[in-house]
């Protein structure tokens, strides 16, 4: 039993992860998602705490789609290596580029997972 300010908690075994709240929890999440850049070849990745952005750029919506996909299967193999779900509700998709070409994007088609 371990006794912090006269509360007392039952000791139990972590089978992976870290327990929230910890004031090591910040540094060892970091460390565990710091390769997962190196595991994205589609495009261009970044980290920003428990977030990630993957930048793709092409020349027309196929290709896009294509590298999308690409990126995104290689993200959830990743994820699948290190015990990690997608949250799909909380994955979103912005388009940049010129007036013309972007009314075109309306409707980018990526999957994931066979989906």
């Amino acid at each position: 039993m371990n006794n912090i300010k006269h509360t007392m908690s039952d000791v139990a075994n972590v089978k992976y992860g870290a327990p929230r709240g910890s004031k090591l929890c910040p540094l060892l999440f970091i460390i565990f998602v710091n390769d997962c850049p190196n595991n994205i070849a589609a495009g261009s990745s970044r980290l920003y705490a428990d977030d990630i952005v993957i930048t793709v750029t092409a020349a027309s919506q196929i290709v896009l789609e294509q590298t999308l996909t690409l990126a995104l299967d290689e993200y959830i193999n990743w994820m699948n290596r290190n015990d990690l779900t997608l949250n799909i509700q909380k994955t979103k998709i912005i388009c940049f580029g010129t007036s013309q070409p972007i009314p075109q994007l309306a409707n980018v088609n990526i999957e994931y997972e066979g989906n």
